[in-house]
């Protein structure tokens, strides 16, 4: 993840005793610091924190999300499915298909014949449009 800072943001800060450089270069694992340094604001990490007052929507309760401030733009991650909602427009993706405002947009695209058919208007029934 990755969010657009600005002076002034408030957050939360982790602040290491020791030289962490190591594990910042993605090397992973246990191991001894890097050097002696001590006390070091160079080893410390920034959480970013808006001290809201914003609620999650009901229906977000248990998934994963990311939203805007003011709630209106939210991407849900729940244990089956992936929702996008920006203002009243909502994307879901789960097992049974793509789905835009409720209707299933995976469905609308068919083709008639054999899979070297060439491509022609259908409708979203899957019959081919006269």
């Amino acid at each position: 993840m990755r969010f657009p800072l600005k002076p002034g943001d408030k957050g939360w800060i982790v602040a290491n005793d020791r030289d962490i450089s190591l594990v910042m270069q993605a090397k992973g694992g246990e191991d001894w610091p890097n050097t002696k340094r001590l006390h070091s604001f160079s080893d410390a990490v920034f959480f970013p924190d808006t001290f809201k007052d914003w609620v999650i929507a009901g229906g977000d309760t248990n998934n994963a999300v990311f939203q805007s401030v003011d709630g209106t733009n939210v991407i849900a991650l729940a244990d089956d499915a992936i929702e996008l909602r920006v203002g009243a427009q909502v994307l879901r993706l789960d097992a049974t298909g793509l789905y835009h405002n409720g209707i299933n947009i995976g469905d609308t695209h068919h083709h008639a014949g054999s899979p070297t058919a060439p491509l022609g208007p259908i409708s979203n029934t899957g019959v081919p449009i006269p």
